[in-house]
């Protein structure tokens, strides 16, 4: 009479090196379609900074600084003092335009 049938086994290490090429595989699709991008990315940014900081340093760059929104003289002046309730001649003239 024959023995009956074992049950397949498999063997720990062949598990243990299917899980390692299986992880392996996950981790280089990770970094191919992530972090690879990533690093280009961050080639492209470094390149155009080095590029904007040399032709400002030369002055060439076609940015100009931004005017200060406030002049500052206007800080320095006195302010005049106004009399509750009475209005000032361009608020009144700015009011008469809206209607």
């Amino acid at each position: 009479m024959a023995p009956p049938p074992q049950p397949e086994r498999y063997s720990p290490l062949a598990v243990i090196a299917l899980f390692l090429v299986v992880l392996s595989v996950l981790a280089a699709l990770f970094v191919g379609f992530l972090v690879a991008p990533l690093a280009i990315l961050a080639a492209f940014y470094v390149g155009f900074a080095a590029s904007d900081r040399s032709e400002r340093a030369r002055g060439t760059s076609p940015v100009r600084p931004i005017a200060p929104a406030v002049d500052d003289r206007a800080l320095l002046e006195p302010v005049e003092a106004q009399v509750p309730g009475e209005r000032p001649a361009r608020a009144v003239a700015v009011r008469r335009r809206q209607r």
